[in-house]
């Protein structure tokens, strides 16, 4: 027991320097300043909460430099952290609403948010591979092949055009003006129920199973009529999934830290235009700002102030503990059914909206869904999850276990920013589904070489 105990401690000292600890611990204790006290919540208290972001953030910049799909999972992560500076820098609005806008309810949810990322930070540091930054990565299985189309094959594409002509329903946005966008836009958005991002999965089973020039054809196909779809309909989460998803799958050797940074920054510009289009606007000027009238208004802030709600009612002990235990248990429940066959109450900004009748934008960032859920010991779990999250795509030694980690990491608009949970584990359940039968298709398979899972350098 107490050589099992040492070789833990050795480990955590081999892959933690006290240099990093030592970081992390000040990056901690920053972030818990503005739960001390009311008083300490001055105009100036939210540079502390920044240092500790930055701390965080750079430790993690660092670990994972050279991974190219996480990289872009944690600058997508990193925009959220954005949306309160216009505020607290310039007094700029962020969001149109009046309740619960203040410093000290800002800076709050700030700092929760920023506790997550140092958990984060913390448990990549420890679940970091052994061998040093810069070293090529483990080898890992190639994607095994299917040889030919076959009785999966057949029933694949049968399941693909079945789901094309049942769910890429709705009416594009382009053809139309005004407030007509975003009410069709809505419209579209409950006539699909989610059902869309689904065809994720069916991506990535045919990434393995599309051998013949025209089987791969098809396979482009598909995904160039779901980048059509979703623009043509203002999906932009879906939309930004399916190009993490592709990238991942195809190009990430290009992956590089730089090559992600611009990809960002354009992707940003884009997605933003996409946001302000379906609400209306259309000339260039209007359609590439994240200016609002005099309000700052993206999807990060909105997303921001929707977390500020749900944790400030928290704080204000407005949402009793029973509320909050059955929201989680109807999450988890949720990683199993369709959402609209639970209550209302499964998701946690629509516990809070209904308890509190506070207004609110879209989504939730996940800090604020696992504090609602655990407090400060549900944000560690979720830096758990998304660590081992890191570290099996990094790890991955087999094809069903490199393609989950794959699907996971490109969906992270969702789970970072709307659904923490439910589409977290459904998603991964459908594909492990899949996978399993598409196995026990037999005198289908032949096994790829060994190569260098999908790296990049710095």
């Amino acid at each position: 027991m107490n050589s099992s105990l040492a070789s833990i401690l050795e480990s955590i000292k081999l892959r933690l320097s006290p240099a990093v600890a030592m970081l992390l611990l000040a990056a901690y204790l920053l972030c818990l300043a503005p739960f001390l006290s009311d008083q300490w919540l001055s105009g100036s208290l939210w540079v502390a909460v920044l240092i500790a972001i930055l701390i965080a953030g750079g430790l993690l910049l660092r670990i994972y430099r050279r991974s190219g799909p996480i990289l872009c999972v944690l600058i997508f992560m990193f925009t959220y952290y954005l949306a309160p500076l216009p505020y607290f820098l310039w007094d700029i609005p962020i969001v149109p609403y009046l309740d619960n806008v203040s410093t000290v309810y800002f800076l709050r949810t700030w700092a929760v948010m920023a506790v997550f990322l140092v958990w984060l930070a913390l448990f990549s540091a420890l679940t970091q591979q052994e061998q040093p930054v810069g070293s090529v990565a483990l080898p890992a299985p190639s994607l095994i092949r299917v040889r030919s189309i076959g009785t999966f094959g057949t029933l694949y594409w049968f399941v693909v055009a079945a789901f094309i002509v049942l769910t890429f329903r709705g009416e594009a946005i382009v053809n139309v003006s005004g407030q007509d966008n975003y009410d069709i836009y809505i419209s579209n958005l409950k006539s699909q129920s989610g059902a869309l991002e689904y065809f994720l999965v069916l991506i990535v089973i045919g990434r393995v199973i599309s051998v013949t020039w025209f089987q791969r054809a098809c396979y482009a196909a598909c995904i160039g009529y779901y980048f059509y779809f979703c623009f043509t309909r203002g999906y932009r989460v879906q939309l930004l999934e399916m190009t993490l998803l592709v990238t991942a799958l195809h190009f990430a050797h290009w992956m590089s830290f730089r090559n992600v940074l611009l990809g960002s920054i354009v992707g940003f510009m884009l997605l933003q235009a996409l946001g302000f289009m379906k609400s209306g606007a259309s000339d260039l000027q209007s359609l590439f700002t994240v200016m609002a009238g005099d309000q700052v208004r993206s999807n990060q802030t909105e997303v921001f102030y929707t977390s500020n709600n749900v944790l400030n009612a928290v704080f204000d002990g407005q949402i009793p503990w029973f509320e909050r235990a059955t929201s989680l248990w109807l999450a988890m429940l949720a990683s199993f059914l369709p959402g609209n066959w639970l209550p209302e109450n499964w998701h946690s900004t629509l516990a809070a909206q209904d308890l509190t009748q506070l207004p609110g934008g879209g989504g939730g960032f996940i800090a604020g869904h696992y504090y609602f859920w655990g407090g400060h010991f549900g944000v560690m779990i979720a830096g758990l999850l998304i660590a081992c999250l890191f570290r099996l795509y990094e790890r991955a030694r087999s094809q069903r276990m490199m393609l989950l980690s794959i699907l996971l990491l490109a969906t992270c608009p969702r789970w970072v920013a709307y659904e923490p949970i439910a589409m977290f584990f459904r998603l991964g359940l459908y594909f492990m589904i899949a996978h399993e039968v598409m196995r026990f298709i037999p005198g289908t398979w032949r096994k790829g070489k060994q190569v260098v899972p999908a790296t990049s350098g710095a």
